[in-house]
């Protein structure tokens, strides 16, 4: 083996390496993507559970105020 066929397979080896280094790198911020879509994810499902309820209550709270309305307007006109 010649020495410029050795300097060759030891720069692509110095490559091989450092693209396997930048992989786990990019495998290792993707993990910790994933895990943070994951939180992001069970707190949307908080806040839909949240605003589903919200919604009830407001519901309850307009035909209160239309009951009120209402009962207001027939004592006033009779």
């Amino acid at each position: 083996m010649t020495n410029s066929t050795a300097q060759w397979e030891q720069a692509l080896l110095n490559k091989v390496t450092s693209n396997g280094e930048r992989i786990a790198v990019v495998e290792n911020r993707l993990n910790k993507i994933e895990e943070d879509l994951s939180e992001v994810k069970q707190t949307t499902k908080k806040i839909e559970s949240l605003l589903g309820g919200l919604k009830w209550i407001g519901g309850g709270v307009v035909a209160i105020a239309l009951s009120l309305i209402a009962n207001f307007a027939y004592s006033f006109l009779g």
